[in-house]
């Protein structure tokens, strides 16, 4: 039987990884305003969330912070059988786009999204995954 413990240290930086580069991505410095536009968000309805509005966007970025340390601990599970950094990012890759991939793109197909968010999602799905891989190759 196979058994594994999670190091959560290597999860956690992982994930603090993802979240930075989540804030940089989707910030207007990158693609935060197209992003915005093609999702129907406008300046003011962000407002509105960040304050008393309907959305707590302390608990959302909680709850995403603590889904991608889930997230960081399975992929350091799945790369328990790679022997280098290399063959990390490779299988790392090869989950992007077996299973992340797919998924977003099926937000262009059965959800009318313009292709191009999906490529902003997907990119950033995927620079997530090998800052994480990476991450976690190092420890």
């Amino acid at each position: 039987m196979f058994t594994y413990s999670i190091n959560l240290w290597p999860a956690i930086v992982a994930a603090v990884a993802s979240n930075a580069l989540g804030f940089l991505w989707y910030s207007p410095i990158l693609f935060g305003k197209p992003w915005m536009a093609m999702m129907g968000i406008t300046a003011e309805k962000m407002s509105m969330s960040k304050g008393s509005g309907s959305k707590n966007m302390g608990a959302i970025y909680g709850l995403n912070f603590v889904f991608d340390i889930a997230t960081a601990c399975i992929l350091s599970f799945l790369l328990t059988a790679t022997g280098n950094l290399t063959d990390a990012l490779g299988v790392t890759f090869l989950i992007w786009l077996g299973f992340s991939a797919p998924i977003l793109l099926g937000s262009v197909f059965w959800e009318e999204k313009p292709f191009k968010l999906f490529l902003i999602n997907a990119s950033f799905r995927l620079v997530s995954f090998l800052a994480m891989a990476l991450v976690l190759s190092l420890f």
